[in-house]
């Protein structure tokens, strides 16, 4: 019986190293895998990528052993069909995501309660306890910050490496582009206007008397949320799965990274790494774009 043989991609992010080199061609090779060619990526300089036809019998155990390679060099290595579709639609989360942030726990500095909120946030990240009963813990240790520590914070976030190159490329390329964040819509949507994105999804800090109540709002973006949204999205724009990528880096982002046709993890927990079909560890949110690859 014949063995299935199909076309993929592998792409090395961001290395110069010839050793690595070296070894994924010494990899490829014992696999009997053939190199059909090899390129440097249009859009993103250092990255370079193998086309290859392979057994598909042999791939998961190729891919194992290329995960091995990647974190052994601390490198991000990636395997993926060379015939994949153009993507339409790229949503990604926001705190730890699109910015180097929790924004929440910004505001827990400021209310004192830093370490309690940390540690909420931390087994929520972790898929330890359930993210709309973590929220709610979360935002009543808030109660009686000032509305105007809130432009402080946003004043002084910064973005995660390659987010605002990844965003700028997205729209220039006419994706859509949306935020489904556990976070607050008071950030996402000042990020949304910055870069012409176009829709965001996130939670209402709730103000009375210039004060942050400690309330939860009647709607709490967990992780059903995301991936109804998600839907709802894909609906109104007449997308199937496979056009759509989504990228995160908690326990909260996995239904919806599950429900795209490309799902990410970027510089996940654990968890998140474990059960999405990529991961970017190492290299900025950027790298993304080495996904997008086969859209030109």
């Amino acid at each position: 019986m014949k063995n299935n043989k199909e076309n993929y991609v592998v792409s090395l992010i961001e290395s110069n190293d010839g050793s690595l080199i070296q070894k994924i061609e010494t990899i490829i090779g014992s696999y009997d895998f053939v190199i059909k060619g090899r390129h440097t990526h249009r859009y993103f300089d250092g990255a370079l990528s193998f086309e290859i036809c392979a057994e598909t019998s042999k791939l998961t155990d190729f891919k194992n052993k290329i995960s091995e390679i990647s974190s052994q060099y601390k490198c991000d290595v990636f395997v993926q069909p060379s015939d994949l579709k153009p993507r339409g639609l790229v949503v990604f989360d926001m705190d730890s995501t699109l910015i180097q942030h929790e924004v929440i726990v910004e505001l827990a500095q400021e209310a004192g309660v830093s370490d309690e909120v940390s540690d909420i946030t931390e087994s929520a990240m972790r898929g330890e306890i359930d993210f709309s009963e973590s929220f709610r813990r979360r935002m009543a240790l808030l109660e009686g910050i000032d509305i105007s520590v809130l432009d402080s914070i946003f004043d002084n976030l910064n973005m995660t490496p390659g987010a605002s190159r990844l965003l700028t490329f997205l729209k220039e390329h006419g994706f859509k582009v949306a935020i489904l964040s556990g976070g607050f819509t008071y950030f996402a949507e000042r990020i949304r206007d910055k870069f012409g994105l176009d829709f965001v999804c996130a939670n209402e800090i709730i103000v009375k008397d210039g004060k942050v109540t400690g309330e939860a709002g009647d709607l709490i973006v967990d992780a059903d949320v995301k991936a109804n949204t998600l839907q709802q999205l894909m609906e109104q724009y007449a997308f199937t799965a496979d056009d759509v990528v989504a990228i995160g880096d908690g326990a909260n982002d996995l239904k919806m990274i599950h429900k795209a046709g490309l799902g990410i993890s970027y510089h996940g927990k654990a968890l998140v790494r474990r059960e999405s079909p990529y991961s970017i560890n190492y290299s900025g949110l950027d790298a993304a774009i080495v996904f997008l690859q086969h859209n030109d």
